[in-house]
């Protein structure tokens, strides 16, 4: 279910046949970026649900996506999840998020 579409916030949720919530993606436009997306958040304890809430963000018509990812054990579902779909390791911060967690910048561009 989309919950906005407002290019500068949205969200996509996914929802269990028990009407929980089973995943979230958060995301929108980056002002004066044209077709750029931010992901902002990527949550589901399913793998398979991470991976479809990731393919709908990928849907859009965003020409490059953008996400920032902390490099550590509670976010590296997540990435593995974006790098399955395709996206690269384009950056990496080292020490930002905390002393030894690294922020990684992970990139998906149409086409890619």
């Amino acid at each position: 279910a989309v919950l906005c579409d407002n290019p500068e916030y949205a969200a996509v949720v996914a929802i269990a046949t028990d009407t929980r919530v089973a995943g979230i993606a958060l995301f929108g436009a980056v002002a004066g970026a044209l077709g750029v997306v931010k992901l902002h958040a990527l949550a589901a304890l399913d793998g398979d649900v991470l991976f479809a809430l990731a393919r709908a963000v990928q849907a859009t018509d965003a020409r490059m996506i953008v996400c920032e990812l902390a490099d550590d054990g509670p976010f590296r579902a997540t990435g593995a999840a974006l790098r399955d779909l395709g996206f690269a390791d384009e950056g990496r911060v080292a020490d930002f998020v905390a002393d030894g967690v690294a922020l990684l910048l992970l990139v998906s561009r149409r086409g890619s």
